[in-house]
């Protein structure tokens, strides 16, 4: 009972103060993933990534088969072989599994790493575009346009960083 008393008095308080808000701050705001996923450089970068991607994918696939089919021959070996023989291949078997899954781990981070990289390379690159943009329009502010609740269609400046990174970098 107490803890609701107190929550509502903590609103009433919040509630009661009239906040100024001054927005005379030049702000801006920019879809990012539309910029990433549809400029040139932003399709360079996912068509190596997925490529790359794409590239793992078969080798990881290769390996499993080959992996599978040792399986299945050591199993229809097991009435043909002795015990202490088929202990053996198991036992191989098993670290070839356990080799298999370092090497996809392996793989996994160095796709990660890889993707991060680009991205973040992306992003140097267009860096200089948006704050050029800024100083000539006189904004202090870009905001990705996911985090923006509501805004006049005036403020978004997609199309314009769009255009300006297709023309500055081929």
């Amino acid at each position: 009972m107490f803890f609701y008393l107190k929550k509502l008095l903590i609103i009433t308080l919040f509630l009661s103060f009239s906040f100024k808000v001054f927005g005379n701050e030049p702000v801006a705001y920019l879809d990012i993933d539309f910029i990433f996923n549809n400029t040139n450089i932003g399709k360079k970068v996912i068509l190596n990534l997925n490529e790359e991607n794409k590239q793992n994918l078969l080798e990881l696939n290769k390996k499993q088969e080959i992996l599978k089919k040792e399986e299945k021959d050591l199993i229809n070996k097991k009435k043909l072989i002795t015990d202490n023989q088929f202990k053996k291949e198991l036992s191989q078997l098993n670290q070839n599994i356990q080799l298999f899954r370092n090497k996809k781990d392996e793989l996994v981070k160095k796709f990660e790493k890889k993707k991060n990289s680009e991205i973040q390379s992306f992003f140097k690159k267009i860096t200089p575009i948006l704050k050029k943009y800024m100083n000539e329009n006189s904004i202090n502010m870009i905001i990705d346009k996911k985090n923006v609740l509501m805004a006049t269609d005036t403020l978004d400046i997609t199309e314009d960083i769009y255009n300006l990174i297709n023309s500055e970098l081929n």
